[in-house]
């Protein structure tokens, strides 16, 4: 009797991806984990969304001032001039006109993420972020700076799909040179099976800092100081946006940034966001910390994988350097020695 092997549909990936994170805010917090998992002391997200929606009216200088001259005659094509002087959206347009109007909006979308962890090199590239089903945080889940890694395994690499229908990265590591990958999502559209996706990858002698900053630089001043070094990291650049964000989900990150390192008890990591045109939702983390003085006890615990689990309990309501202690157990006083 012969032997036969599965082949892959490019369906299974999408399934992993788009269709496994409910919204786009888990997405992008996907994305951030993995900036903390790489021991980046910061990562910037530039939101450069003129067009979150598409919005039911809209102001007569934002469309000149930013589409283009073809685009504005397409939009146009479904918005009627109001008593008002802006443009409203025509209320008998079909789903297939919504959908052909929310395209052409997205494609002045933009995300861009930029971290300044360990970043990866051309192998790290083709052997880990290109293979799928598996992660290098399954078996080294703690970061060379002590961090406890929080992305999902393997999960990240598909959020781009959530996020955009073009993903291009730019990451470096210590030792080895820029690499450029990007890819189009869309191929999975039309492709049956995995092995027919393909992405662009190739390396140059660029430095990461200088790209870095001429993406997001003047948009982050904080960022680019002596606290946090530049030149290793990744940065991702997502447009055209695929699915609509709103306020509510705008907040959401915010929010949930806060339980990636919530009060920086291991290292430094700062978060900065910047709302190119909802400002209101630009965010940074606090600098709160929890020093010796401000807990009675801390419980740190180790599991090595297999059989031993090491607990560390720190004390600091009673002064366990003393030769004796006197506690009351179930009304009893006991010396402790």
């Amino acid at each position: 009797m012969g032997k036969i092997t599965f082949e892959v549909g490019a369906k299974a990936a999408r399934l992993i991806g788009r269709e496994n994170i409910a919204d786009v805010d888990g997405a992008l917090i996907e994305l951030i984990k993995n900036a903390y998992d790489a021991d980046a002391s910061c990562v910037c997200v530039w939101f450069d969304v003129p067009f979150p929606y598409v919005p039911y009216e809209i102001p007569v200088q934002k469309i000149q001032q930013i589409l283009k001259d073809e685009d504005q005659k397409k939009v146009l094509n479904y918005y009627e001039r109001s008593a008002q002087g802006s443009y409203k959206k025509k209320e008998d347009i079909t789903e297939e006109e919504n959908a052909e109007l929310r395209r052409v909006l997205a494609n002045y979308n933009r995300l861009i993420i930029s971290d300044n962890g360990i970043g990866m090199s051309l192998s790290d590239v083709q052997t880990k972020w290109m293979y799928i089903g598996t992660s290098d945080k399954e078996f080294n889940y703690i970061s060379d700076k002590g961090r406890i890694k929080t992305g999902a395994k393997g999960i990240g690499r598909f959020a781009l799909d959530k996020l955009s229908v073009i993903s291009q990265m730019y990451t470096k590591s210590k030792d080895d040179k820029l690499v450029n990958w990007s890819i189009n999502w869309e191929q999975f559209e039309n492709s049956k099976l995995l092995h027919q996706i393909t992405a662009q990858i190739d390396q140059t002698e660029d430095s990461y800092e200088q790209t870095v900053r001429e993406l997001i630089g003047s948009r982050f001043p904080k960022a680019f100081t002596d606290a946090h070094e530049w030149s290793r990291g990744t940065t991702i650049v997502l447009s055209p946006t695929r699915e609509e964000w709103t306020k509510r989900l705008f907040s959401k990150v915010n929010t949930n940034l806060k339980s990636i390192n919530p009060l920086e008890t291991v290292d430094p990591f700062k978060v900065f966001i910047h709302n190119e045109y909802y400002p209101e939702y630009d965010y940074e983390t606090s600098d709160v910390s929890i020093s010796v003085k401000d807990y009675d006890y801390k419980i740190t615990a180790r599991f090595d994988g297999e059989k031993k689990l090491t607990v560390t309990l720190g004390r600091n309501e009673v002064d366990i350097h003393k030769k004796k202690v006197l506690f009351k157990e179930y009304e009893k006083m006991v010396s402790l020695d």
